[in-house]
């Protein structure tokens, strides 16, 4: 889903653009008003496209919508912001034979040359690196207005493996700094590269460091949701009092009805999900897309 709009910094005007696909499954995209595209040609403003992330096609549908703004004006300036960097985790080559996925789309959205790329708590150090101009919004400073009501009941937060370990002690150091004591609990889990399948979760602490504590887990996406309900369950067996869960991007491709059995409340900031089951969870964000 994509929307393009005109602003001078303070107000915004919706632009219409009509998306439509031929037989042969090619996208078309236009603006389907004379006065938006005379607004893009004699403007002094800048554009402001928000980009939030569905499926590949949106990929094609935004290069096709930066190219038909710069035939109107070559010399607007493009400001792209987009919650969710889709292919940010596949960014490193696993196995022969396999992209890097992250760095092929960095070079479609460089190829653009936004004035600006805002990003929301992208999955890799990698994207920062590859995206010119980028300017990212961390996790700890979208969950900042949370801290009082949501996170002060916790004993410690937990860093579900080795990649979020940056994001979960920058929330720590906060957490520290409000006044609020936050311990760090760490796990690691290994992967098969080949199947994608987790092969071990493992808790690096002890039964007397668990026992009748409260505990959140911190990352930036949930996606099937099999490294939480592992890491919930572990922790649970350790004698955990609580586990919850908080997560940047929620994708929830697999539901929330089986997580729901092993976490015992989960939070996002945006939602990709399925709306049938968003009220089972608790959605603190900003609008993204919902799957119908």
């Amino acid at each position: 889903m994509i929307e393009v709009n005109l602003t001078d910094g303070s107000a915004f005007h919706l632009l219409s653009v009509v998306t439509e696909t031929f037989p042969c499954g090619e996208s078309l995209v236009k603006f389907d008003l004379q006065e938006d595209v005379n607004k893009i040609k004699y403007t002094d403003m800048h554009i402001v496209i928000l980009f939030k992330w569905s499926s590949n096609n949106d990929l094609i549908q935004l290069l096709l919508i930066v190219d038909s703004i710069r035939s109107i004006n070559p010399l607007i300036d493009i400001h792209l912001s987009m919650a969710y960097f889709p292919y940010g985790r596949q960014d490193r080559v696993s196995n022969p034979g396999e992209p890097n996925s992250t760095r092929v789309i960095a070079s479609l959205i460089n190829s653009c040359n936004f004035k600006v790329v805002y990003v929301i708590d992208p999955h890799s150090d990698v994207i920062e690196a590859s995206i010119n101009n980028i300017v990212i919004v961390h996790q700890h400073e979208l969950f900042v207005d949370y801290f009082d009501d949501k996170f002060c009941k916790y004993d410690a937060v937990v860093c579900p493996d080795a990649g979020a370990y940056k994001k979960v002690t920058q929330f720590a150091k906060l957490m520290n700094v409000s006044g609020h004591r936050i311990g760090i609990v760490r796990a690691d889990k290994s992967r098969d590269t080949m199947t994608g399948a987790i092969t071990s979760i493992d808790v690096n602490a002890t039964k007397e460091d668990i026992e009748d504590n409260t505990f959140m887990i911190l990352d930036d996406i949930c996606d099937g949701g099999g490294t939480f309900v592992g890491l919930a369950k572990k922790l649970k067996e350790m004698g955990a009092y609580q586990v919850d869960l908080f997560v940047t991007h929620g994708m929830f491709t697999k539901g929330v009805d089986n997580m729901l059995k092993h976490i015992d409340n989960i939070y996002c900031w945006g939602f990709y999900g399925d709306k049938s089951f968003k009220d089972k969870i608790s959605v603190v964000g900003g609008s993204v897309y919902e799957r119908s």
